[in-house]
């Protein structure tokens, strides 16, 4: 009977690492428990002493590791409760080493939940890297050049607006940094977004009385911005995106 009791023991710590989870039906064979006190088997008779926790992940990716760490803490914690419940004294061996299996697992839970989440925040990072390289391909693929253009720069301020310095643009929105520009209609119809090189994307949703032909007034937050931007340097081809 005692090697009996030993391989269930096997079973239990075998479970602690992976999903199964039947530490709680050997605890629940209530006379196994009392032949075990009877025999007063020995901590060096358990399996649970000698299992090393870490290199029971060993082959599994780190994921896996997270979720098998979680099942070892989950499983020991219900052998030790249960051992509880059957009135075994806290410092009863069985008790003793689920504690040391949940404490060798919690540790190293706590490191691989850390790995796992920079993993999983490098993936999404990579990913979202990889969807804007496409869309800047796509949206390549679909550009039209509208030739070379000549370029200003302008703010909501009344030195540069006149009038009509509210911030709001010919087409009825508010005028945004990196996003709006001011166009001559005719050549580049309102709603269009266009493709500046050197620049980045933009939308044409202002006009001004100055920009007529083949150029455009970017907007900017500030004056100084607007006066430092060096955009006026720059004789960039434009593309329409269809």
């Amino acid at each position: 009977m005692k090697n009996t009791i030993k391989k269930m023991i096997a079973m239990i710590m075998a479970a602690t690492m992976s999903c199964f989870m039947i530490a709680p039906v050997f605890l629940g064979h209530a006379g196994a428990v009392e032949e075990l006190e009877q025999e007063k088997i020995t901590k060096k008779a358990y399996v649970l002493e000698t299992v090393n926790v870490e290199e029971s992940l060993n082959g599994l990716n780190l994921e896996a590791q997270v979720v098998s760490l979680t099942n070892a803490k989950t499983a020991a914690h219900e052998l030790a409760e249960n051992a509880r419940k059957l009135g075994f004294a806290e410092d009863h061996e069985i008790i003793q080493a689920a504690k040391t299996v949940w404490n060798d697992a919690n540790e190293l839970w706590k490191v691989k939940s850390v790995e796992l989440e920079k993993q999983k925040a490098a993936e999404l990072a990579k990913k979202k890297a990889l969807e804007e390289q496409k869309r800047k391909e796509e949206e390549k693929n679909r550009r039209i050049s509208l030739g070379t253009f000549k370029l200003t720069a302008y703010c909501p301020c009344s030195q540069c607006c006149g009038p009509w310095a509210n911030g709001i643009t010919a087409t009825g929105v508010t005028a945004r940094a990196n996003h709006t520009i001011a166009v001559d209609p005719r050549v580049i119809p309102y709603g269009s977004t266009v493709y500046i090189e050197g620049l980045g994307t933009f939308v044409a949703e202002d006009c001004g009385g100055a920009i007529k032909g083949n150029r455009i007034d970017v907007f900017y937050n500030t004056h100084s911005e607007a006066l430092n931007s060096g955009v006026t340097e720059l004789n960039p081809r434009v593309y329409l995106i269809k």
